[in-house]
């Protein structure tokens, strides 16, 4: 059925390349029926003898067929030889230009490095803020304990108990938020 599309030499077609695990697309430069396979066989190869010249003329079988191609988009082209490394190198190779890809550092790179940077900044920020507040709270209880403030060794003592009571305290809260979802869970489903 698809196959009288390609009587005529010259029609572009895309097939599966299994050297390059990809699809590719080439002219068709003779078709052939192999009557021991009962299959077509093409000879196909790309327009672009500095892109290609280790491809050269490729043989494979109609099981490998794609499609012809009926329309291609030079904007398209145009598009993903700036945003490619692959297209770029390609298009060096086509033209003699030497083309780089600066769009996909620029366009791509850039923004996730930034918005990378400002994720680490927040959580920076969070983690100062968190322990600006929880210094603070140390700070007032050990100003309301009574513990004489000259007493060095006092006051590192007991800002080390103090500590070690917030922390065991957010312990204790994480539990009780994990109890509690879990518990919202359970009676979901018994209503279910």
């Amino acid at each position: 059925g698809k196959l009288v599309d390609y009587e005529k030499d010259g029609d572009i077609v895309t097939f599966y390349y299994d050297k390059i695990n990809a699809p590719d697309t080439h002219r068709v430069v003779e078709k052939e029926f192999d009557e021991k396979k009962g299959k077509y066989h093409f000879l196909t190869m790309g327009d672009n003898p500095l892109a290609h010249k280790n491809l050269l003329k490729e043989e494979w079988s109609e099981d490998y067929l794609i499609g012809k191609v009926t329309y291609h988009s030079k904007a398209l082209g145009g598009f993903l030889e700036i945003s490619s490394p692959d297209a770029a190198v390609y298009a060096s190779a086509r033209t003699g230009e030497n083309k780089s890809a600066w769009f996909f550092p620029v366009a791509i790179i850039t923004p996730l490095v930034l918005i990378a940077g400002m994720s680490i900044f927040d959580v920076i920020r969070k983690y100062i803020k968190e322990k600006k507040i929880r210094d603070e709270e140390i700070t007032k209880a050990l100003e309301a304990s009574g513990i004489d403030l000259n007493d060095e060794e006092a006051c590192t003592l007991f800002r080390m108990k103090e500590e070690m009571r917030l922390d065991i305290k957010e312990e204790m809260e994480k539990q009780y938020q994990a109890m509690k979802k879990k518990a919202l869970k359970e009676m979901q489903k018994k209503k279910e």
